[in-house]
C-alpha cells in the first residue's frame, strides 16, 4: 500500500499545478499498490490536470473497481460532464445518490446534468429539494434559477439569481444570469452594468462575454460592442456561432470589418472546417467566389 506520506505529496503536487511531477510519483506506486484505490484516484485527478481524459476515465474507472466510493463515482460523473456525455455522468450521479443519497456534490452535479439534456421539472424538484435543507446554498439556488428562466417563470428566475448575489455578489453564473434576465426584459442598459459585473468574475468565459456584447450591442453603444466581441473571439476563435453574431452586427452597422473576423481565424486556423463552411456562403452572397 502507499504510504499517506506519498499520497499527501501527491495531493500537493496535484493542488499546485504541477499534474506531470504527481503523476510520475504515483505510477511507480502501482507497482506495490496496483489495487489502492486512492492511487488511482489521484492518478485520474493527475491525469485531468493534464487534460487527458480518456486516461483519467481509465484511472477512475481502476479506482471504483476497487471501491466504488461515491465522491470518486460523482467524479467520473464530472469528468463526462466535461466530455458532453450527460449521460453517462448522470448515470454516475445515481450510482453515487443510491449509495449515499444525501451526498451533495452528486445530487448538485445531478442538477447540471438535467439541466445539459433539458430535463426541467427535475432540475426545479431537485434543487428545491436541496434548498429546503440547505436554503443558503448558492449553486443550488443558480441551478433552481437557471431551470425557472429556461421554463420561462422570468420573474421567479430573476428572484433567485438575487437571492444567490446576496450570498455571494461576485459569483458570475448569478450575475449573468441575472444579466440575462435583465436584456430579455428590455433593460439593456441595466444588463450591460450587470454583464460587465460578470465578466470581472469570470474573465475567461466566452459565454459571459457573448451576451454582454449583445446587452451593449442593444443599448446602443456601438464602439464597446464591438470591442466585447473582439474579446470574446479572442476567448473562442473557432466559434462559428459566433463569428455569425459579430459579423451579423457588423452588417446592420455597414462596419468596414464585416466577415474579417472569419478570415483571420481561418489564417490562423485553416483547418477548421466548422467555420470555413459557414464563411463560405457569406462570401457568394457578398459575391465573392473565392
Amino acid at each position: 500500500m502507499a504510504t499517506a506520506e506519498q499520497l499527501n505529496q501527491a495531493v500537493a503536487l496535484i493542488q499546485g499545478n504541477q499534474y506531470a511531477d504527481a503523476e510520475a510519483l504515483l505510477t511507480p506506486l502501482l507497482n506495490q499498490s496496483a489495487t489502492d484505490a486512492d492511487v488511482w484516484h489521484l492518478i485520474a485527478l493527475a491525469r485531468k490536470g493534464q487534460l487527458d481524459l480518456a486516461g483519467a476515465e481509465v484511472a477512475l474507472k481502476q479506482s471504483i473497481d476497487v471501491y466504488p466510493a461515491p465522491a470518486v463515482v460523482t467524479n467520473l460523473g464530472n469528468l463526462y460532464r466535461q466530455m458532453d456525455r450527460e449521460q453517462d455522468a448522470l448515470a454516475c450521479y445515481n450510482r453515487a445518490i443510491e449509495a449515499a443519497p444525501s451526498h451533495l456534490p452528486a445530487r448538485v452535479n445531478k442538477g447540471r446534468s438535467l439541466l445539459a439534456i433539458s430535463r426541467l421539472e427535475e432540475v426545479t424538484t431537485l434543487y428545491t429539494d436541496i434548498l429546503e435543507q440547505l436554503p443558503e446554498h448558492t449553486n443550488a439556488r443558480i441551478g433552481l434559477a437557471q431551470s425557472l428562466q429556461r421554463r420561462g417563470q422570468t420573474r421567479a428566475a430573476t428572484l433567485h439569481f438575487e437571492k444567490a448575489l446576496a450570498h455571494e455578489p461576485e459569483n458570475a453564473a448569478a450575475l449573468n444570469g441575472l444579466g440575462v434576465m435583465q436584456k430579455v426584459s428590455e433593460r439593456p442598459k441595466e444588463a450591460s452594468r450587470t454583464l460587465k459585473c460578470a465578466v470581472a468574475s469570470a474573465p475567461t468565459a466566452p459565454e459571459v462575454r457573448t451576451n454582454l456584447d449583445s446587452a451593449l450591442a442593444l443599448s446602443g453603444e456601438e464602439t464597446e460592442a464591438v470591442s466585447a466581441y473582439r474579446e470574446a473571439l479572442r476567448l473562442d476563435p473557432l466559434n462559428p456561432e459566433l463569428h455569425d453574431w459579430f459579423n451579423g452586427y457588423l452588417s446592420t452597422l455597414a462596419h468596414p470589418e464585416y466577415l474579417h473576423s472569419c478570415a483571420e481565424a481561418l489564417d490562423q486556423h485553416p483547418a477548421a472546417g466548422p467555420l470555413a463552411i459557414a464563411y463560405a456562403p457569406k462570401l457568394l452572397l457578398g459575391q465573392k467566389g473565392e
